[in-house]
């Protein structure tokens, strides 16, 4: 737990004090992002069958999940991006809203997310309308588990 406190700690640092990387790369403190993630209970969205990234721009306002093996009806790969615009970026957790969200919470506001680090390979989903206790599965990062 100490371990994940203090990684959480020095992203938290290098998001506020230090520039972006590279071009490519997920900017300084979120390169814990980098790489493949899967909801392993999702039986169409685990690692193996269909990974996600996420990836987030340079000025950090914006987020990107792509899932890297998502099919049309015919079975060819299309792309499938979600945009998400970056409210908060917080000590455990980045608080988000998909870009012309659908879904409304029940005053009529598109939802928000929080996406919530459990570890530096583990993460869930928490709507600001759910219960303090309610949250997606667990997404787990892809060389963390058996594929």
């Amino acid at each position: 737990m100490l371990k994940v406190f203090i990684k959480l700690t020095l992203i938290i640092f290098a998001i506020t004090y230090l520039g972006p990387t590279n071009a490519g790369q997920n900017p300084a403190g979120l390169e814990l992002f980098d790489g493949l993630w899967g909801w392993e209970p999702e039986k169409a969205a685990t690692c193996r069958k269909n990974p996600h990234k996420i990836t987030f721009s340079k000025d950090r306002k914006k987020a990107y999940l792509e899932f890297m093996n998502s099919k049309d009806k015919n079975g060819n790969i299309i792309k499938n991006i979600t945009v998400y615009s970056v409210h908060n970026i917080g000590r455990n957790s980045i608080t988000m809203s998909i870009d012309n969200e659908k879904r409304l919470d029940k005053n009529g506001n598109p939802v928000v997310w929080d996406l919530v680090l459990l570890s530096d390979k583990e993460y869930k989903w928490q709507r600001h309308d759910w219960a303090f206790y309610q949250f997606t599965a667990s997404v787990i990062k892809c060389n963390h588990v058996n594929q």
